[in-house]
């Protein structure tokens, strides 16, 4: 049994870790607004976008902006 995460339970990982972090709420939001548009990129993608690190996360990061 292989230990890998997929994307979108990473993407679900940081959303939750957000939440408990302790940063200001303004902050906090911005952040799983980013999050969440780029799980957004990854559905409209395609499975194979999302798990091409050079391909799928370079066109995730260029649309939201990081």
């Amino acid at each position: 049994m292989s230990g890998r995460v997929s994307p979108t339970e990473q993407i679900h990982a940081e959303i939750d870790a957000l939440f408990t972090s302790g940063r200001d709420l303004a902050e906090v939001l911005e952040d799983v607004a980013r999050l969440g548009a780029r799980l957004l990129m990854q559905h409209a993608l395609g499975p194979q976008a999302a798990l091409s690190k050079s391909t799928g996360s370079r066109v995730c990061q260029a649309i939201v902006g990081e």
